[in-house]
Formats: C-alpha cells, sequence, structure tokens
C-alpha cells in the first residue's frame, strides 16, 4: 500500500471522513480518528485566536491524492488525510512571513501537540505557510489527542444532537476555546478556575443552573449549539 511521506498509508478513500472544523461552517476531509483530532484542534484555534478560516473563498483543504507538489514520487501527507491547508489564497507556497506577527503565537501554540504538528511556514526549505501536517507516529499522535479530548471526566466526543461535548474545569481543547471565545475572556483552551468562574458568572446572568459545567443548556444559551 503506499504511504505519504509521514509514512501514514495514502490514497485510501475509506480511511477518509468529513469533519467539520469546531466553531466554524468550514469542513474538512482528513483521516478518521486520532490524526483528525489534532489537525481540527490547530485549525480551530486559528480560527478562534488568530483569524476566521470560514470567510471568503473555498482555499482550506485537507485529503487530496497527490504527489508533494514539485515532486513526482513522494506522495503528499494530503494523500493519507494528515495535512490541511488554511486560508491557502492569504499563504501562497513558498512565500515566507504573510502571517506577520501572528507567528510567534502559533509556534507557541504547536508546543502543545509536543511535536506532532509541524507547520509549513518553519520549513528550512521553500516555506508553505497554509500547510500543518501531522509529524510523529500513531502511538504520540494518540497521546496527544487523549490530552486534546479533554481531562477531569469530560468526554472525548459530543454526543448525538450535541456540537461539543460536555466540559469542565480541566477540560482543553476546542469546545474550550469556543467557550472562552463566546465569553470573551482570554483563549487559550484550557478550562481552568478563571474559565469556571466566567462561566459560573454567565449561567446566573442567564438564570441557568450555575454549575461550571457546560452541557446543552448553556452551549444554547452561549449560540453555541
Amino acid at each position: 500500500m503506499p504511504a505519504s511521506q509521514n509514512g501514514y498509508s495514502a490514497n485510501d478513500r475509506s480511511l477518509i471522513g468529513s469533519f467539520t472544523v469546531p466553531g466554524t461552517t468550514r469542513k474538512l476531509a482528513l483521516r478518521k480518528g486520532d490524526c483528525s483530532v489534532l489537525l481540527l484542534d490547530i485549525a480551530a484555534w486559528i480560527d478562534a485566536n488568530i483569524r476566521p478560516i470560514d470567510t471568503g473563498q473555498l482555499d482550506d483543504w485537507g485529503y487530496a491524492e497527490r504527489p508533494i507538489r514539485g515532486q513526482s514520487v513522494t506522495l503528499s501527507n494530503h494523500a493519507s488525510g494528515t495535512a490541511i491547508d488554511l486560508d491557502a489564497l492569504l499563504h501562497p507556497l513558498g512565500k515566507r512571513g504573510t502571517w506577520g506577527a501572528a507567528k510567534a503565537r502559533i509556534d507557541q501554540r504547536l508546543a502543545v501537540y509536543e511535536g506532532a504538528i509541524r507547520w509549513g511556514e518553519n520549513y528550512s526549505g521553500r516555506p508553505d505557510g497554509m500547510h500543518f501536517e501531522i509529524n510523529a507516529g500513531a502511538a504520540v499522535v494518540a497521546r496527544v489527542a487523549q490530552k486534546l479530548r479533554g481531562q477531569s471526566g469530560a468526554p472525548a466526543a459530543a454526543p448525538p444532537g450535541q456540537r461539543f461535548p460536555t466540559i469542565r474545569q480541566g477540560a482543553r481543547g476546542v469546545a474550550v476555546s469556543a467557550v472562552q471565545k463566546q465569553l470573551r475572556i482570554t483563549v487559550d483552551g484550557i478550562f481552568g478556575p478563571g474559565t469556571r468562574g466566567a462561566v459560573v458568572a454567565f449561567q446566573r446572568a442567564k438564570g441557568l443552573t450555575a454549575d461550571g459545567i457546560v452541557g446543552p443548556a448553556t452551549y444554547r444559551a452561549l449560540g453555541l449549539s
């Protein structure tokens, strides 16, 4: 079976699913499982913290059966569903520095993934600022994905009919970032005491049970259902 540059099996559509980037209307075709958790997280974080990715022309991409651009043999990581391109028209291949001052913030965020995501802006050769790809084996990706899915009892996935999982203090990930964005507090994807306090205050203001847990009723009040 063919493999992409990072070693994942490629050109197999049965491994690919369609996913909506949390907090947006943008859909991406990605490898099912842990790889999609990481790629969706960085996409949602950029949307929440840097600039919206789902406005204007459709220029956000995932799965594509093709070689690396400029080559004829080595398959791109897009071919295994383990890479995404974000705002491609704003960050053309070969042009460095298109993210401006946001680069430092994105580099800081990448540390959360423990080296499992590589950013094309940081290539030593031809830069590719639109491009984010899985850069670690399955075991490392699984560990990071579990961290992102949530801690302290936060469920790994949203139940049927609910856009995000129920979250509480200790949770991490895109659901937390989405809530923080709606509450207009610092967006870091970490549900700490400050976020809990903001949730409790919001729940009280809306006449909800003020338990600091974000479930269906609180998501609806936040406009995230």
